[in-house]
């Protein structure tokens, strides 16, 4: 994983998940929101 290079110890494996997790909610929901505004 990089993200383990710039964060050595700082993040656990949970917590990291749980990051990635939120990202891609709100990843998902951007994709959403920009496909309904081109169909506009």
């Amino acid at each position: 994983m990089c993200c383990s290079e710039h964060f050595p110890g700082m993040i656990s494996n949970s917590e990291l998940k749980i990051l990635i997790n939120q990202i891609n909610k709100i990843a998902t929901f951007v994709v959403k929101m920009a496909f309904i505004l081109q169909q506009c």
